[in-house]
């Protein structure tokens, strides 16, 4: 019996969505594959996020860093009363006793969303562990350098699934959405986001189009999404000494609007994302935007999209920013970008992901056992 402590969706932890929406879906996925016998989720009391109906519940008390040696004694109870084969916790609680698996979704989380009292706790959990299940290749790479005892062959890298709605936009529609949002001519965007690396990139964006020779220039898109939050206002970066060349349109849209702007955008500048949880590259490749990936290098190399790793990684230099920017305008290039991109996403599906887990869970579980 695997056994899911669903904590996450505890409503004041204030969990990202992203995490909360990655367990609905594999959960949702494992009860439509008929998984439904063999797992159990411990749903926390103030829990308002259902699940699906033939889901296994057990209602256990809510969770709280403060009082978290009991959380350890209660899980086991319930591990207990199943004969649980292997636990894995939607954040980071584990049993006294029970072989667990972690699900690491970063390893600046502490930094990003919990609170600093649950930094300790986040240790404890993964040195409990037999097992670990990472969103992406880098966070599985930051766990074994933070951790050296931590083996790759103990770690599942499972990337979110894509929507089956999310593909590129017919250009009418295209067109449409660029008219009713008055981009006039070819833009780039940027997600908005928190902390200095993020107004260190945003600033080398606005300067790289001063570069560009007029008929080049593009506007920006500055794009925060439903929730998102952002706390690098525009004015913080913008050199008031200096004649700014871009339009800049500050648009927060819902979701169901990122891939017509997707679709019509020369590309999304990203800085040095995870490529996993909550990370919109995987969607924006998905709906045939071509991914730029900001690193604080001085590197000025480019490295070029290939079948593995579909995306364009350059350095934080506006020269080099403003390069690529050109360099996309090519047609042939941009065309193989974007196919590699799309052939990369097919297979990010919400129940490929929950397969991959499953099978997981189960393979840990039964070398555990032997």
């Amino acid at each position: 019996m695997i056994v899911v402590d669903g904590v996450a969706l505890q409503p004041n932890l204030e969990t990202p969505p992203s995490i909360t929406s990655f367990w609905c879906n594999v959960i949702g996925e494992w009860v439509r594959l008929g998984y439904t016998r063999d797992f159990i989720v411990l749903v926390r009391e103030s829990q308002r996020i259902g699940f699906p109906g033939d889901t296994v519940v057990a209602l256990i008390p809510d969770y709280s860093y403060e009082n978290a040696e009991s959380d350890h004694i209660g899980l086991q109870s319930a591990c207990d009363q199943v004969n649980a084969s292997i636990f894995i916790s939607t954040l980071y609680t584990y049993p006294l006793k029970t072989s667990s698996v972690a699900m690491v979704y970063s390893m600046d989380e502490v930094q990003e969303f919990l609170p600093s009292l649950a930094a300790q706790e986040k240790h404890n959990t993964i040195l409990a562990a037999s097992a670990f299940i990472c969103p992406s290749k880098k966070v599985s790479s930051d766990l074994m350098r933070k951790y050296p005892g931590i083996s790759s062959e103990d770690i599942e890298v499972i990337y979110p699934g894509l929507h089956s709605d999310l593909m590129p936009s017919p250009p009418l529609k295209v067109r449409k959405f660029r008219e009713e949002k008055d981009l006039t001519r070819p833009y780039i965007i940027f997600r908005a986001g928190t902390g200095e690396r993020r107004k260190i990139a945003l600033f080398a964006l606005l300067d790289s189009v001063s570069e560009l020779v007029s008929g080049q220039v593009p506007e920006l898109v500055y794009l925060s999404v439903d929730g998102s939050k952002v706390d690098v206002p525009l004015e913080s970066v913008m050199d008031l000494s200096k004649p700014i060349r871009s339009r800049i349109h500050n648009l927060r849209l819902c979701s169901d609007d990122l891939p017509l702007l997707y679709t019509g955008a020369i590309g999304l500048f990203e800085i040095e994302p995870e490529l996993g949880m909550g990370n919109y590259a995987f969607e924006a490749m998905r709906c045939g935007c071509p991914v730029i990936i900001l690193r604080e290098s001085e590197d000025h190399q480019l490295r070029q999209p290939t079948e593995t790793d579909p995306w364009i990684e350059i350095s934080m230099q506006p020269h080099v920013i403003s390069q690529t920017i050109a360099q996309l305008r090519d047609t042939r290039y941009r065309n193989t970008i974007l196919s590699r991109g799309l052939d990369y996403t097919k297979s990010m599906t919400w129940e490929q992901a929950a397969k991959r887990m499953w099978s997981f869970l189960k393979s840990k579980a039964r070398s555990l056992r032997s």
